[in-house]
């Protein structure tokens, strides 16, 4: 195996910040186009100009696209692009393979780089200033690189076919709503319940409990910062035990509405909600997936969200308002063939999202070992 040395990450990037710049969502909406306009973590919008053609590296320099244990946010980006002000755009310097910088910038040390108890943030001095244990020899970088990102691409593609399986289930409820007529949804729900924390707050370990922040959307969680219960907390629970088929609304908070979905072990196989978030089954459980897809339609969530800031600076949504919203409901027999229609694409979305949790924990037990050494890469079968 190759030589593993220390470097300043300034040794190893070459820096674009000069290069970024802002856009006012006016000037977006204005600028309207095919190139995508990249915030710290995600694609924010798509204008008509770029300032960046090539590939880069994206690390997170303020506010939320910093995580509570100082690591910031990353991401790669290819082709014609623009960028905001709230990431350093980086490229690889000659002595360092571009996707082997990112995986040392992902197993890198920043918290010590990060100033700011309000608005935490990483200047480039400090960015450049963290020092990184790097693999000399490009062959051995490349090396590294090509066994981590083999499993990244999979969980990529993995991605990408839960978004084509949930667009076709999307379609087939479109089709069967576009003549229905405006039903409460009372005649569709049976049961609402939530969760509960015991008072000295959640544990370090244990049951997980799920809350708002982890509601998204099906077949997307973030694992990280996981909350949990203890076993004997959760043994004591009437209401709020999660169960595969049910459907989570996120009921209170700035992002009420949101709403995912439990199946097949997804997000965890054994778990809970907190008193922010409701657990909602249709009765029998016979349209669970199209109580999903009612909720996740951007009409329906934004009523909702309206409903649940119409009392209160802090918006809130309860189980009477929830049951007074309208929502296109087709008899019991097209909702009972469209759930069976959809029912393998559910649970495709569910193995796939399982699959990318291993592939994940697998790749992020690999980057250390590999980054230090303790895994020889000259062993590696490749």
């Amino acid at each position: 195996m190759g030589e593993i040395k220390k470097y300043r990450v300034g040794d190893l990037v070459i820096n674009f910040d000069r290069k970024r710049k802002p856009l006012s969502g006016r000037q977006r909406e204005n600028m309207k186009g095919i190139y995508p306009y990249y915030g710290a973590a995600c694609i924010f919008d798509y204008i008509n100009d770029y300032i960046f053609d090539g590939e880069y590296i994206l690390l997170g320099e303020d506010g939320t696209v910093i995580n509570s244990d100082g690591t910031p946010v990353l991401q790669r980006i290819s082709g014609k692009t623009w960028v905001n002000n709230h990431a350093h755009v980086l490229k690889n310097s000659e002595i360092i393979d571009f996707d082997y910088l990112y995986y040392v910038l992902k197993n890198a040390n920043f918290s010590g780089a990060v100033t700011g108890a309000v608005q935490p943030k990483i200047s480039q001095a400090n960015m450049n200033a963290v020092e990184v244990n790097i693999h000399t020899d490009l062959r051995d970088q490349i090396k590294v690189a090509s066994i981590l990102k083999s499993l990244d691409d999979k969980i990529e593609l993995n991605n990408k076919i839960n978004d084509n399986l949930l667009q076709q289930a999307q379609a087939i409820y479109d089709e069967i709503c576009k003549d229905c007529e405006p039903i409460k949804l009372e005649s569709l729900i049976s049961v609402i319940e939530t969760g509960s924390r015991p008072k000295g707050g959640a544990e370090s370990e244990g049951i997980p409990s799920i809350g708002a922040e982890k509601i998204e959307r099906f077949g997307t969680y973030d694992f990280s910062g996981e909350k949990y219960i203890s076993e004997e907390f959760f043994s004591k629970l009437k209401r709020g035990i999660v169960l595969s088929g049910d459907v989570l609304l996120y009921k209170d908070g700035a992002y009420t509405g949101k709403s995912s979905m439990a199946l097949d072990g997804f997000p965890h196989e054994k778990c809970a909600v907190n008193e922010h978030v409701f657990i909602l089954r249709t009765r029998d459980n016979f349209a669970q997936y199209f109580l999903y897809f009612t909720l996740s339609s951007p009409s329906i969530r934004e009523k909702i969200y309206t409903l649940a800031c119409g009392k209160a600076a802090q918006p809130g949504l309860n189980q009477q308002e929830l049951f007074s919203v309208e929502a296109p409901i087709p008899p019991d027999d097209v909702l009972q063939d469209f759930d069976k229609q959809v029912d393998p694409l559910m649970h495709a979305i569910a193995l796939n999202a399982l699959e990318n949790l291993k592939l994940s924990n697998l790749r992020d037990s690999l980057l250390p070992k590999l980054m230090s050494g303790e895994i020889d890469v000259d062993s590696l079968d490749l």
